[in-house]
């Protein structure tokens, strides 16, 4: 009777053993997948590559990235693109003036930017527009040209030309500025500006008509 009880207490042990040992490998593999699960998480987070960007045109065909030492714009493009966005960049009035200085800052490098507003104290002063409540609008006076064109410090250029006339507008009176604005414009990577170019130095000059041809 004893043998038999001592028996079955042997059995008895060596089920919970068995299942106790059973439990221990399953948590052990559980744990082991946990860890290899977490490890491959962090190194495909630590070691993901970075987001390659592509320049795409209107048809998203990708373009390829053309170095800052060659042209890139054809003259006319380089022209047209002078035609609009020189006028657009002095086209200000006292509601928007913050949100059109914004777009016009992509236009420019950022010693262009730094120019420009040089520039801009003298003609488009933030105060002075919104204590007067003024419309600013710059309209071409002639054609764009080009001064002078070539490598400026291993970067590609092109000294531009434009006469405009700037007007300014409130309920009392009305008034029309003829100025010429002479810009640097120097090629940028197409990564991040589609158009390939930016304005590097911004010089405006009073008076109008074509006859100034004075660039640094």
């Amino acid at each position: 009777m004893a043998e038999e009880e001592l028996q079955l207490i042997r059995l008895r042990d060596d089920f919970y053993r068995d299942g106790f040992y059973k439990a221990l490998s399953a948590f052990l593999v559980l744990l082991g997948a946990i860890i290899l699960l977490i490890s491959t998480s962090i190194y495909l987070f630590v070691s993901k590559p970075l987001p390659v960007r592509f320049a795409t045109g209107d048809e998203f065909r990708i373009l390829p990235l053309v170095p800052v030492d060659q042209p890139y714009l054809k003259q006319p493009d380089l022209i047209q693109w002078s035609s609009d966005v020189l006028p657009s960049v002095f086209t200000f009035d006292f509601v928007n003036y913050n949100q059109q200085l914004n777009t016009a800052s992509h236009y420019f490098t950022a010693n262009g930017w730094k120019s420009f507003l040089d520039q801009l104290k003298m003609y488009a002063d933030y105060n002075n527009i919104v204590s007067s409540k003024l419309f600013i609008n710059a309209n071409a006076a002639g054609a764009p040209f080009i001064l002078n064109q070539g490598l400026i410090q291993g970067v590609y250029g092109w000294w531009i030309q434009m006469p405009i006339n700037l007007g300014y507008s409130s309920s009392v009176k009305i008034n029309t500025v003829p100025l010429v604005i002479q810009a640097l414009v120097v090629r940028v990577s197409t990564q991040n500006n589609l158009s390939g170019v930016g304005i590097e130095k911004i010089i405006v000059l009073k008076g109008g008509g074509d006859q100034i041809r004075i660039n640094e």
